[in-house]
């Protein structure tokens, strides 16, 4: 799933493979065919992002009904640190009235409120707190995994769900640094 060396999904200039802090990466999905996340500060450290197609997930418990920009990302703090920030750049804006949703396997899928859209909707921001919001284990360990995707508010009542994709032995399938 690695980018070409000239992507610059967040368009500051420098391709993202040339710097600390963000994983770009190709995604399966149409919409979106690149993704990446970078970090908002030093103290955390992005060590791998996978990207997916909605139908390879089997997550469907209140999934929406249109979903892109489908990734689980990990990210490590440094000691002491429990609240990070990260941003997820898209390669297409997401669509006006999109949503990041996030999965959790009690909940199934339900909207993020803790995320903020650029004006230009490129890219989202995205509060995070290990063992806390957004940390699908909820284990305050030093690490956050983070199953989420832009999605649209009609909902599916599937209740098929299966985590075996976001569990944290699925590392070996991410691009990492």
């Amino acid at each position: 799933q690695a980018v070409d060396s000239h992507t610059d999904l967040d368009n500051d200039g420098i391709a993202d493979e040339q710097q600390n802090g963000i994983l770009s990466i190709i995604s399966p999905d149409d919409v979106n065919p690149q993704l990446a996340v970078k970090r908002n500060s030093d103290n955390i450290h992005v060590v791998a992002v996978k990207a997916y197609r909605s139908d390879e997930l089997g997550l469907t418990d209140n999934q929406p009904q249109d979903m892109t920009g489908l990734i689980s990302f990990k990210v490590h703090l440094d000691p002491g640190v429990s609240a990070a920030s990260v941003t997820v750049y898209f390669s297409e804006a997401a669509h006006d009235d999109a949503q990041w949703f996030k999965y959790d396997p009690e909940h199934g899928w339900s909207e993020y409120t803790h995320a903020a859209f650029s004006d230009d909707r490129r890219s989202v921001t995205l509060a995070i707190q290990d063992g806390g919001i957004g940390d699908q284990d909820g284990i305050q360990n030093g690490v956050i995994v983070d199953p989420a995707g832009l999605g649209y508010r009609s909902v599916s009542g599937d209740s098929s769900n299966s985590l075996e994709l976001m569990g944290m032995d699925v590392a070996v399938c991410f691009i990492g640094h």
